[in-house]
């Protein structure tokens, strides 16, 4: 029996977002940004993990962000990958934690005076879901002006065009003969 392959529009996966954060957003008086891709940018994953990743990161983005800063939320996609990007206009990280962010139990400028805000997981969870997708989660960064978390994931292919390969099962992501009912966030898991 192979995987199930799934294929989930990012634009309608991240619809929605906004509100789980809302919160914090205005608690920091933060500027929240969301640039949406076309509907033509279609992952091959599964939509309630990627929402997951998606808000561990914008959860992670507003943590570390000052008050007043920036927070955006982007996507796009060329070949066989998408690519959802999470911007922040926070301290950066230092190239020394880089090599150990993703770890469980490891987290950027930990203070002592911050003690309930997380345990160091989200980032090491979320690079498993990803991984899990035959995606990955990266990291751009520079002290001083913020970093760029960016999951990436397999495209799917659109009717009429070569369909995207599912790296993890050799399949394609639109093979209809593995795919059957809906995935848990209501996309129909066919390549539309």
């Amino acid at each position: 029996v192979g995987e199930l392959v799934v294929a989930s529009a990012i634009i309608d996966t991240l619809a929605g977002l906004e509100p789980l954060v809302a919160p914090q957003i205005a608690a920091r008086r933060l500027t929240y940004t969301y640039d949406a891709c076309g509907p033509d940018i279609v992952a091959a994953a599964d939509g309630d993990k990627v929402r997951q990743v998606v808000v561990n990161l914008l959860s992670n983005a507003v943590k570390y962000t000052p008050v007043g800063g920036t927070v955006r939320l982007a996507c796009d996609g060329d070949g066989p990958t998408v690519r959802v990007h999470v911007t922040d206009t926070g301290p950066g990280i230092d190239q020394e934690q880089l090599p150990v962010i993703f770890e469980p139990f490891v987290q950027g400028h930990r203070a002592l005076n911050r003690p309930n805000e997380g345990v160091g997981l989200g980032l090491a969870i979320s690079r498993d879901l990803a991984r899990g997708m035959a995606g990955d989660v990266t990291v751009t960064t520079e002290l001083g002006v913020g970093s760029t978390f960016t999951l990436v994931l397999p495209r799917a292919a659109l009717s009429g065009h070569p369909a995207a390969s599912d790296v993890r099962s050799g399949t394609r992501a639109g093979d209809q003969g593995r795919v059957g009912g809906r995935d848990s966030v209501g996309f129909a898991p066919q390549v539309v």
